[in-house]
């Protein structure tokens, strides 16, 4: 039997996108289903869509034809008994809000009956008032949408754990090395799941290419977005094309996904097997090249970020006197922007200064150096913006070692031993 009632004051959390909330009354007692009937009338309105069955098996046909918001379940029924009834409709619906009507001297299985899935549970007799009725299914729903938040949390939870997981498995070792070249890089996400990254691809030909990005926003969106960027500038590269013909493209695919909801800023470096130049391409990020006498020049390009303008052409700009201990230094604002009171900012000259002054150690070193001066200013518990940093440092030409002579390499076929005296 259907009943379609009035609905005026709509119950929240409704599982449905309705206008009205569907109810499904399970009682095999006619006078005991009829008052619960009039119950529901009388507190609900109009908009109610109300269902009955007087079996488990017409309740169990009615759960799998129908979308329901909430069972009114009697334990007792001709075709089943007790909690069994209960068990039979979660297991049809896991996810059922059920309130229980229970005679008053069934209240304590009423009280199993919440313990194994239930929302609540009301004893016939007295209880079963209009207003008991519709304040035990107010609570019965706003308790279901709790648990079923708390259920949606913990998937998403699990979900941006595991592209956490994800992406640092696509970050590269901290070091990475070639003849001519150490560098190092670290990325030190603000939450769980960052827009920052770094790489470092070693080429066919020898050479190498290293990139820094930072992909506006925080989350999991960003974190997409990174592993799109990644993945498509790893698969360019491989082709052979010049970086600011790898920037142009990976700015074309960008565009088409994007839909200008986010940008990528990023900077990318092509370094020579030679160790005596470099190419590099800017797209509104830019790099630092600090001499090993302490100078430091700017590496940039006119061009914007990727993901803004369809059909940029991004610029390769060379290098092409690089010497012996000269670092190049990418660093993302997630360091730059380190503040302790969201007016002040760390700004680039200090970590300018902080790698001169360390321009002679490691590219290791200096990368620990640049994380913490910026937890200095902003320690990572209060860290608001992911921060990647990375340093290439050009090894120093190996000096041939002096030569001694030895006395044996004095001794020639023809030398001739002095005579002994006489």
């Amino acid at each position: 039997m259907r009943v379609r009632l009035a609905f005026m004051d709509p119950l929240p959390y409704s599982r449905n996108d309705r206008d009205s909330i569907a109810i499904l009354l399970v009682e095999d007692c006619a006078t005991d289903r009829t008052l619960a009937t009039l119950c529901l009338e009388n507190g609900l309105g109009d908009g109610l869509e109300l269902y009955t069955a007087d079996t488990l098996q017409s309740a169990m046909d009615r759960i799998s034809q129908s979308r329901l918001d909430l069972i009114l379940l009697d334990l007792h029924l001709p075709d089943s008994e007790g909690l069994d009834t209960l068990r039979h409709v979660l297991r049809v619906d896991p996810d059922a809000t059920v309130v229980v009507i229970s005679g008053e001297s069934e209240e304590s299985s009423a009280i199993s009956a919440v313990r194994l899935g239930a929302q609540d549970f009301i004893v016939k007799g007295t209880q079963l008032t209009d207003r008991h009725l519709i304040r035990s299914i107010r609570l019965a729903m706003e308790r279901a949408a709790h648990r079923s938040m708390e259920a949606e949390l913990l998937e998403i939870r699990h979900q941006m754990h595991m592209a956490h997981q994800i992406q640092k498995r696509l970050l590269p070792g901290r070091l990475f090395g070639c003849t001519k070249y150490s560098m190092a890089g670290g990325c030190q996400p603000a939450n769980e799941n960052g827009g920052d990254y770094f790489d470092f691809m070693r080429l066919p030909d020898g050479s190498s290419c290293v990139v820094i990005g930072d992909v506006s926003g925080h989350g999991i969106g960003p974190s997409m977005v990174m592993i799109e960027t990644r993945a498509s500038i790893r698969a360019l590269v491989m082709t052979g094309m010049e970086i600011g013909e790898v920037l142009t493209e990976v700015n074309r695919l960008l565009i088409n996904d994007l839909k200008h909801n986010a940008f990528v800023t990023l900077f990318m470096v092509h370094l020579d097997p030679t160790g005596r130049r470099c190419a590099y391409s800017s797209a509104g990020h830019p790099g630092y090249l600090v001499r090993n006498d302490g100078a430091s020049l700017v590496l940039s390009s006119p061009n914007p970020p990727l993901g803004i303008v369809s059909d940029e052409r991004y610029l390769s700009m060379n290098l092409d006197d690089l010497r012996g201990d000269d670092l190049l230094v990418m660093f993302t604002d997630g360091i730059t922007e380190a503040t302790r009171d969201h007016e002040t900012f760390l700004g680039v000259a200090p970590v300018l200064k902080t790698v001169v002054a360390n321009r002679h150690r490691s590219a290791d070193y200096v990368v620990d150096q640049v994380f913490d001066l910026a937890a200095r200013v902003e320690p990572e518990s209060c860290q608001h913006d992911d921060r990647t940093a990375v340093v290439i440092k050009r090894l120093a030409d190996a000096v041939p070692r002096p030569h001694f002579q030895s006395p044996a390499d004095s001794i020639h076929s023809d030398y001739r031993m002095p005579p002994p005296p006489h």
